[in-house]
C-alpha cells in the first residue's frame, strides 16, 4: 500500500503518514487506531505504541499531552510554583519531582525527569512552536534543589530568552491582581485543528477541548499577560534574582 493509499484510507494527510515514516511526526492515539484499521493489524500498531510510551517513563494521563506539544504550532504557559517543564533543566527538574514526590522509588524519578528532560526536543524542531510562558515572581525568586541548581536554571530561562525560543514575562509581587491562581495551565494551538487546553491540579491534569472553556482560558491568559511585566523588564527581573543568589 503506497503512502497517498494509506493516507486515504486512515483520513490523514499524505505529509502526516510520510512523517511518521521518516521518524519526523509525533501522532495521536486516534491516528494510531486509523492507521491499524487501513491496515487491518489487529491493534498490533497500538499496542506497540503503547508500550513504547509507557518504556518512556510519561504517565500514561499525560502522554497524549507529550504528543500534542510536539504538534502544535505555539504554546502559551502559566506557572506560579515552577518553571513549566519544557524550561527546566535537569538537575532543576530532578529536584521538583523529588520535592513534589519525595515517596517516589529513585528509578521512577529518573524516569520521569528523562522524560521531561526529552520533552525539550521540541525546542529544536525546525519549525517548533511558539512559546510564552508567564510565571509568578516567585518562580524566579524560589530556591529549587540549592543555589547552585537554581543558578544554572535562572541561567538556562535566560539563555533561552536571548535566544528567542521563549517569550517570558514575570507577574511581580506587587501585583494586587493575580488572576488564575487556581492553577496551572497551558493553551496549545494547531495548524489543522482547534486549541486544545491542559490544566494542571494535584494529582495529574486535564486536557480540556470544549471550544468555550478553551476560550476562557485564552482570555485568561491574557488577563495574566496584562498584570505581568513588559518582556525586557521580566528578564532583567530574572537576571537580577540570578545575581542575588551570591550576593
Amino acid at each position: 500500500m503506497s503512502q497517498k493509499e494509506l493516507a486515504s484510507a486512515a483520513l490523514l494527510s499524505q505529509t502526516m503518514i510520510s512523517g511518521l515514516e521518516r521518524g519526523e511526526k509525533s501522532t495521536r492515539v486516534e491516528h494510531i487506531a486509523r492507521i491499524d484499521d487501513a491496515l487491518n493489524t489487529n491493534a498490533a500498531l497500538a499496542q506497540r505504541w503503547s508500550s513504547l510510551q509507557n518504556y518512556s517513563g510519561v504517565p500514561d494521563w499525560f502522554s497524549d499531552i507529550v504528543l500534542l506539544e510536539q504538534e502544535a504550532t505555539g504554546i502559551k504557559m502559566f506557572h506560579m510554583s515552577v518553571f513549566p517543564g519544557l524550561l527546566q533543566t535537569e538537575d532543576y527538574a530532578r529536584a521538583v519531582v523529588q520535592t513534589g514526590r519525595p515517596w517516589y522509588p529513585k528509578a521512577d524519578v529518573d524516569r520521569l525527569v528523562t522524560s521531561r528532560v526529552k520533552r525539550r526536543e521540541v525546542l529544536s524542531k525546525s519549525e517548533r512552536p511558539l512559546l510564552w510562558a508567564v510565571v509568578d515572581e516567585d518562580v524566579v525568586r524560589r530556591t529549587v534543589g540549592g543555589p547552585e541548581i537554581t543558578f544554572e536554571q535562572l541561567g538556562y530561562v535566560l539563555e533561552l530568552v536571548e535566544s528567542q525560543l521563549v517569550q517570558l514575562q514575570v507577574i511581580p509581587d506587587e501585583s494586587r491582581l493575580k488572576p488564575g491562581f487556581d492553577g496551572a495551565f497551558r493553551i496549545m494551538t494547531f495548524r489543522d485543528r482547534p486549541a486544545a487546553v491542559y490544566a494542571e491540579h494535584v494529582t495529574g491534569g486535564e486536557p480540556v477541548h470544549d471550544a468555550d472553556k478553551v476560550e476562557e482560558c485564552h482570555m485568561l491568559f491574557g488577563a495574566l499577560q496584562a498584570e505581568a511585566l513588559p518582556l525586557a523588564a521580566s528578564t532583567d527581573l530574572v537576571r537580577k534574582a540570578r545575581g542575588d543568589l551570591y550576593a
